[in-house]
């Protein structure tokens, strides 16, 4: 029998060892009968492959009926093969799939590995989703079952190490499609996305270890004339302090500056130039003044 790299019980709290792009299986533990797939997140597909078992709506007949008369606890999720790259992950399924006889003996409908990638939905097959989507949460006793489920199960915490992971992503991502970050962007600049991605950091913040991150990332870019810069460049653009009159940065600085000579409180130079008192005094700090 082929070497599986790893195998667990098929439960929503799957290994991070599953978080690749490879080939997996979703195994019957007393026949071995096998379900092979493949995916460029292996965890995220056996999750949702999960979701539509305990929802009676497995696309294959066959995997839906064992689970059905076996029961979760009958099934174990397999990593067959891992860090396949995605042209070749369609070719690395289907031979599992020969191998297991998957099609022939096993859980898969249909005797070819086949994908999705790639295939352009038109504007009328999106609405059609998006209506079928809508009737499906409007449903009220569906809601209230999935609710159920999920309660008291505890979510992923964020780290300071998985921040880290997650901005190279980002980065990487960006890197390799610029279409995809101008439209993220536009996306997040979106008055009704604005107030939610707000709402999120300050949720975040309240966390320690988020918290605490980024004072030290802050502390670091003032240590570094250019880093500091930088930023404060990115915040004069993202409020449009040019509406104001400003240049740059430091012309507002020294405007700042100009009017506490003239006795005005930190809150009345604030209100001029939309800031909160905290940051007319961290300019006047920075020109030495406070």
């Amino acid at each position: 029998m082929a070497e599986k790299l790893f195998e667990s019980p098929f439960t929503n709290r799957l290994s991070v060892v599953f978080r690749c792009s490879g080939v997996y299986g979703i195994r019957h533990g007393a026949t071995g009968r096998m379900y092979v797939g493949s995916s460029k997140d292996t965890r995220a597909r056996l999750y949702q492959h999960l979701s539509a078992l305990l929802s009676d709506k497995h696309h294959s007949r066959y995997l839906q009926n064992a689970w059905r008369k076996y029961g979760r606890t009958a099934f174990f999720a397999v990593l067959l093969e891992r860090d396949v790259p995605a042209w070749k992950l369609i070719e690395r399924e289907q031979a599992w799939i020969d191998l297991f006889a998957a099609y022939e003996k096993g859980f898969n409908a249909r005797p070819k590995a086949e994908s999705m990638r790639g295939v352009r939905w038109s504007k009328q097959q999106n609405e059609a989703r998006r209506q079928s989507n809508l009737q499906t949460w409007s449903n009220q006793p569906l809601r209230e079952k999935l609710s159920a489920r999920f309660k008291g199960q505890r979510r992923a915490v964020w780290t300071a190490d998985s921040h880290k992971r997650a901005s190279r992503t980002l980065i990487r991502r960006h890197a390799e499609n610029p279409e995809w970050r101008k439209k993220l962007l536009e996306w997040m600049r979106r008055s009704e996305n604005e107030g939610k991605r707000l709402a999120a950091s300050k949720a975040a913040l309240k966390r320690p270890g988020v918290y605490n991150a980024r004072v030290r990332q802050l502390s670091e870019a003032r240590k570094s004339p250019v880093a500091n810069a930088a930023i404060r460049k990115a915040y004069f653009e993202k409020f449009n302090r040019s509406a104001l009159g400003f240049a740059n940065p430091e012309e507002m600085d020294l405007e700042c500056l100009a009017l506490c000579a003239q006795v005005k409180s930190f809150r009345e130079i604030g209100r001029l130039f939309n800031i909160d008192h905290h940051g007319v005094s961290s300019r006047l700090r920075r020109l030495g003044a406070a």
